[in-house]
């Protein structure tokens, strides 16, 4: 007989052009500050059955709603800040749930909540297996990284995971922190990894301004990620004890608790404006010298005086921050400085928002009116001030002046928000 094979293959595909895409959103109103929400979000929509993409991280988020409705339940416990949860959908399609989300505003002015978010938590794929995968903006750094120095790494034997030196010692258990931060270099060169607009994180932190926050256990090939064999036998394989969910959960819920119950929000400026410094004179200039595009002197300083004055207010600013953050054990709202609290937060909770361009100046501009991306200091992949980068291959000076005054307009708007003088009793 013949090796050769003649199979005729028949599809029925149903199109469905008129299909409704329903998020499904959950909320608890904060009990001091019920105008700030924290919120927290997964994709449920899958190619196939999608047991780790997105089910896993439908699981997390569901695990600490549960968790965090039990405090309220069985505790009397009302957090500080509002939660808001979100279940997306057609995220493989586009992300449309949760740009949906963050464009309703402005277009029909029906989304009551989008400017209150004041952090936002996404969880995709969150047990794929290996060590802690982290995405954020700079400023939710430090969050991310002190409480992954509290959650123990799940399944302790498997030490290839584990980068901290004195994991030799069998007495020491590595957390989730050892197995993503790199012990062999200076602390500051371990870099959070910037949000992409590869998950639901990309309508907040390049549309609306919301400094954003992604992890999971997803270090290792997601073998069966967009096909029918996303199955929980696989979820099964690679977390055995489903010790992963369970981390994963804690982590996050740790993170909300933290963004919900200070006093002030969490946020570390200072690491932003040494990213800013580092992108405007490392990578920029090294982006125009690849395409060979040459700058004005001029520009480059301005530009880079700019960056530092940022980044030096920033050390002034939060050691404002320091002298008004009340003490662990203080928990009567009467004996806070509540004027300096709900100063310092509206800086916090704004300072991305001013470096995201305003409707005003997203119209008639051929520079930036036919963009999406509405932030000014990254843009998806390795663009650093976008307005500047996206001029430089065609290197039209007249462009390349207004992306650099655009830019560093925006920035001394935020330099006015955080310099002194500041709030009362200074």
């Amino acid at each position: 007989g013949s090796d050769k094979i003649i199979a005729n293959l028949y599809t029925n595909n149903e199109y469905k052009p008129d299909d409704t895409i329903e998020n499904v959103y959950g909320y608890i109103e904060g009990d001091m500050y019920p105008d700030e929400i924290i919120m927290i979000g997964a994709h449920r929509d899958a190619w196939g059955l999608g047991a780790c993409d997105d089910i896993s991280g439908t699981v997390t988020i569901l695990e600490i709603a549960r968790s965090l409705a039990m405090l309220r339940d069985e505790y009397d416990w009302r957090p500080k800040r509002s939660i808001m949860l979100g279940s997306w959908d057609g995220e493989e399609w586009g992300l449309y749930g949760s740009v949906d989300f963050n464009e309703q505003q402005m277009i029909d002015g029906k989304n009551d909540y989008i400017d209150k978010v004041v952090a936002y938590l996404n969880f995709d794929m969150t047990v794929v297996g290996g060590g802690i995968s982290l995405q954020g903006n700079p400023i939710m750094r430090e969050l991310l990284l002190d409480a992954g120095q509290e959650i123990q790494y799940p399944y302790q034997q498997l030490q290839e995971f584990n980068n901290n030196p004195i994991g030799d010692n069998d007495s020491y258990e590595f957390t989730i922190y050892d197995t993503w931060w790199n012990f062999e270099i200076e602390p500051e060169k371990n870099n959070l990894p910037l949000t992409a607009t590869n998950s639901d994180f990309g309508g907040f932190e390049y549309f609306s301004g919301i400094p954003c926050i992604g992890a999971g256990f997803y270090t290792e090939t997601a073998y069966t990620y967009h096909t029918f064999y996303d199955l929980n036998g696989w979820l099964d394989i690679v977390d055995p004890k489903w010790d992963f969910a369970k981390h994963i959960a804690q982590y996050g819920g740790l993170m909300m608790l933290r963004l919900l119950e200070n006093d002030i929000l969490p946020f570390d400026l200072t690491r932003l404006g040494d990213k800013l410094v580092e992108w405007a004179g490392i990578d920029l200039p090294n982006r125009a010298q690849f395409v060979s595009c040459d700058i004005d002197d001029e520009l480059w300083i301005n530009l880079n005086n700019t960056a530092n004055e940022f980044s030096n207010y920033t050390i002034l600013f939060h050691e404002f921050i320091d002298e008004n953050t009340p003490l662990a054990n203080e928990t009567d709202p009467e004996n806070l400085n509540m004027e300096n609290i709900n100063y310092i937060n509206d800086i916090l909770k704004n300072i991305m928002k001013d470096l995201t361009l305003s409707p005003e100046d997203t119209e008639g501009d051929d520079l930036i009116s036919n963009q999406w991306y509405n932030q000014i200091i990254w843009q998806s992949g390795s663009q650093r001030y976008p307005f500047i980068w996206g001029t430089l291959d065609e290197c039209n000076q007249t462009k390349v002046q207004r992306g650099f005054d655009l830019t560093i307009r925006y920035l001394q708007v935020a330099i006015d928000s955080i310099s002194p003088p500041y709030a009362s009793d200074q």
